[in-house]
Parts: C-alpha cells; sequence; structure tokens
C-alpha cells in the first residue's frame, strides 16, 4: 500500500520474490506527493512510514501493531503461558 501512497514503483511487486523498492522507515513531507485525500493537513506535514517486515507486511500493519500494543499482548501471554507450564 505505502508503494502506492508514496508514488513509488510497483514493477517488483508484481512477481516473486517481491522486491520493495523502500523497506526501510520512510520519512516525507506531504508537499512531496499528491494525494488529495489528505489534504486537510498543512502542505509541509511530515509523513512517516513505519518499515516493512515482510514482502506483505508493510508499514500500515506495523503501525497496527504498534499502536493496539499487540506486540506486548503476545510477550505477555508466552511468558505466563510457559511459567505456568512448568
Amino acid at each position: 500500500m505505502h508503494h502506492l501512497f508514496l508514488n513509488l514503483p510497483i514493477d517488483k511487486l508484481a512477481r516473486a520474490p517481491f522486491i520493495p523498492t523502500i523497506s526501510k522507515e520512510y520519512s516525507i513531507t506531504l508537499n512531496e506527493i499528491d494525494q488529495e485525500s489528505i489534504s486537510n493537513l498543512p502542505p509541509n506535514s511530515i509523513i512517516t512510514m513505519p518499515p516493512i517486515i515482510g514482502s506483505f507486511i508493510g508499514p500500515d500493519a506495523v503501525a497496527d501493531i504498534l499502536y493496539t500494543e499487540f506486540d506486548r499482548f503476545w510477550v505477555s501471554f508466552i511468558h505466563t503461558f510457559l511459567y505456568n507450564l512448568l
């Protein structure tokens, strides 16, 4: 999704091994991209996209995991499960 949002080339995403154009955290100002859907933000707003962790696990999924603290839940769950198992 971030390739489309940031107007990045998508030709390498069409077939395996699905190589993204960028895979690290990426920041861009709003006036560098043409997005009418978020026009209520000031044009000099900085948009930061989280990194990609897999071929199809993009920054939207990373942001969801971080926002919901889903990663902390599972660490706590596994720790509690193993503690009670032993």
